[in-house]
C-alpha cells in the first residue's frame, strides 16, 4: 500500500467521519450523493418553514395574524429538528466535496472523467479474490483484475487514480448507469492496487457478499469486448 494512498484516505475519512458524528439516519455522507444531500437539505429547510420556523416579530416581518400572541415567534420542536437535519445534509454534501478534491488532487480533469477499467483492453487477467472465513471456510471477497504495462502506469498513478474514482462515485451517487461496467462505482468496496512484476494489480474488495459478487462480475465482463 503506497504513502500516498495511506495519507489521501486518512485525510477523506477524517472529513466524512467529522460530518457523519451523531448523524441522523440518512445523512451520513455515503447514504447520498452530494445533489441528494442537497436536495434533501432544501427540502429539510422548506419543512422546517412550515412547521413553525418564522419568526414575524425578530425577522421584522409583520405578523400575518391578530392578535399576535408572543408564542407565534418560537420555532417549533419540529422546525428545530428539521433545521437541524438540513443542517447536517448541508455537512454530508461538503464533506463528499472535500474528500473528492483531495483524492482527486494531481488527476487530469480526462482521467477523473474516465474509470481505469474503462481501458479494457489494457486488462490482461482477472481473478476471483477469496477471503479466510471462520477456522476452516473461505468466501468470495472480490477480484484481482491485471492490467499490461503501458507507458507511464505505475502503481502508485493507479492508486491515486482509483481514490479519485472511488470519491467521484460517493460524490456522484453509487452506480449510475453509464458506470455499470466499474467495480469501483458499487457502494462499500475498497480498492488496493500493488506492483505485480510486469503488471500492476488491483484488488477490490467488499464487506457485503452480494457486492462482492457484483465486483466479481464486472471483472470477468472487463475482458469480453465492449458492444
Amino acid at each position: 500500500m503506497t504513502a500516498s494512498f495511506v495519507r489521501a484516505a486518512a485525510l477523506a475519512a477524517m472529513g466524512i467521519s467529522a460530518a457523519a458524528g451523531c448523524a441522523t439516519p440518512g445523512t451520513r455522507p455515503h447514504d447520498m450523493s452530494v445533489a441528494g444531500h442537497e436536495t434533501a437539505g432544501a427540502e429539510a429547510e422548506a419543512a422546517a418553514g412550515a412547521a413553525g420556523l418564522q419568526r414575524p416579530s425578530s425577522t421584522g416581518v409583520a405578523c400575518q395574524d391578530v392578535p399576535c400572541w408572543s408564542d407565534r415567534d418560537r420555532p417549533t420542536d419540529e422546525s428545530r429538528r428539521l433545521l437541524a437535519a438540513a443542517a447536517k445534509h448541508r455537512a454530508a454534501a461538503q464533506a463528499l466535496r472535500e474528500a473528492e478534491a483531495q483524492a482527486c488532487a494531481g488527476i487530469s480533469e480526462r482521467d477523473r472523467g474516465i474509470s481505469p477499467f474503462f481501458h479494457r483492453e489494457d486488462v490482461a487477467v482477472v481473478a476471483p479474490l477469496e477471503e479466510k472465513q471462520g477456522r476452516y471456510g473461505h468466501r468470495l471477497a472480490g477480484a484481482t483484475i491485471e492490467f499490461r504495462a503501458v507507458g507511464g502506469l505505475t502503481a502508485e498513478w493507479l492508486q491515486r487514480s482509483i481514490d479519485c474514482h472511488l470519491a467521484r462515485a460517493a460524490a456522484l451517487g453509487f452506480d449510475q448507469s453509464e458506470m455499470s461496467f466499474c467495480p469501483l462505482a458499487l457502494k462499500g468496496v475498497a480498492a488496493r492496487v500493488r506492483s505485480g512484476g510486469k503488471w500492476v494489480l488491483v484488488e477490490v474488495t467488499s464487506q457485503d457478499p452480494r457486492t462482492s459478487a457484483e465486483v466479481w462480475r464486472r471483472a470477468q465482463a472487463l475482458l469480453v469486448p465492449a458492444p
